[in-house]
């Protein structure tokens, strides 16, 4: 599991300092794309990046988001754009399991949306998961769950629509 950037010094790494800080000021652009988790890992991390260096970048999707070359493309160029440095975005789902596993456990989690509420802070979004297991709030994962129900409804209209023609 990758350490969450609230509970690291980042002092002593101003990349991975300033991508954090963009990310989480550009949350609500990450979630309205789809994007659910992102764990930065590889040199920006270990403090080993230059000028040149490309932010390696794992990307959870939301649980409703099914992910696509172009969807990746896609997520690369937002992230490419929102750090002004090429980014080589991942989805976690595309891996092979030890590079997962080495991913996760160099990285770090910069930004997570939790059950379609964007937060900013993983402390805010452990305390929003918090009080939805104390109090039984399972709206937005219901309302999740009626989307992926329509979504799978209208791709299954869809097929039946393109098989009569």
């Amino acid at each position: 599991m990758a350490t969450v950037i609230d509970g690291i010094d980042v002092s002593s790494r101003p990349t991975l300092r300033s991508v954090a800080e963009t990310i989480r000021a550009n949350g609500d652009r990450l979630h309205d794309a789809g994007i659910g988790r992102i764990v930065v890992f590889g040199s920006v991390v270990r403090g080993e990046d230059s000028e040149d260096s490309d932010i390696d970048v794992l990307i959870t999707p939301l649980p409703s988001v099914i992910v696509s070359g172009l969807r990746l493309a896609g997520w690369r160029n937002l992230l490419t754009e929102m750090l002004g440095r090429e980014a080589d975005a991942v989805a976690d789902e595309f891996l092979r399991d030890a590079v997962r596993t080495s991913a996760e456990a160099e990285g770090v989690e910069v930004f997570r949306a939790v059950r379609g509420a964007c937060c900013k802070s993983a402390e805010t979004a452990r305390r929003l998961a918090a009080f939805r297991e104390t109090t039984g709030d399972r709206t937005t994962g219901a309302v999740a769950d009626l989307l992926a129900e329509s979504r799978r409804n209208r791709m299954d209209r869809l097929a039946g629509f393109a098989g009569v023609m």
